[in-house]
């Protein structure tokens, strides 16, 4: 290895040597931050699922954009977006950044030790996250409800300040047994199983090597 670098020295400079074997670590926040700008393109899509599974009719996804387009405006296929950015923003930031503090007062090479910090991230974010979900949920199908069943929430903070005046505080977290479930079981495939699988291709990669 040390004669490996001393080449990569002499082309590159010591400092690039240096910056080429220096680990990189992601922000905190750059989980969240990379969730959100991916919501503001597929936003679109999970409206027309939620609408579609709402309509339980025979249309496709083409016909439906049309459909909403037409009727609602283009603008409608956004509806939502604000709860799905602050969920992004909340919830998978904090799932991400509450693993990545977790593993290092665990073996790091125990998958059970994996599994059940993920657990615990996955349910503490899954906290910030629901009354997103919800309010989210209730946007996507506002507008195939009647006018007088309607909520018209402007916004995610609308929502959240709406559903806390009108329906009480525990309102917000509505279906949230499933919500948690859900959010541990998407953190441990996310965080803990994925890292072992990455683990495992790598000493696989070291073998393969080694043996060539």
């Amino acid at each position: 290895m040390s004669t490996e670098n001393n080449k990569l020295g002499n082309f590159f400079g010591d400092q690039k040597v240096s910056d080429y074997n220096r680990k990189i670590i992601p922000r905190w926040w750059s989980g969240g931050i990379a969730g959100a700008f991916t919501h503001c393109v597929v936003a679109p899509f999970d409206l027309l699922e939620t609408q579609m599974m709402f309509l339980s009719k025979d249309i496709s996804m083409v016909d439906y954009i049309k459909f909403a387009i037409k009727n609602h405006g283009f603008l409608s296929l956004y509806d939502g977006l604000s709860a799905q950015i602050l969920r992004q923003l909340s919830y998978t930031t904090l799932r991400f950044h509450l693993y990545q503090v977790g593993k290092q007062y665990v073996d790091d090479y125990n998958l059970f030790h994996k599994v059940y910090v993920a657990s615990i991230s996955g349910l503490l974010a899954g906290t910030v996250g629901i009354p997103c979900e919800l309010i989210n949920t209730r946007m996507h199908v506002d507008r195939l409800l009647k006018v007088k069943y309607r909520r018209n929430y402007r916004n995610v903070f609308d929502g959240i300040h709406t559903i806390w005046r009108n329906e009480g505080f525990r309102a917000l977290y509505t279906g949230g047994l499933c919500s948690f479930t859900r959010a541990t079981l998407v953190n441990i495939g996310q965080n803990a199983i994925a890292k072992l699988c990455i683990s495992i291709t790598l000493i696989g990669t070291t073998i393969v090597k080694f043996c060539i």
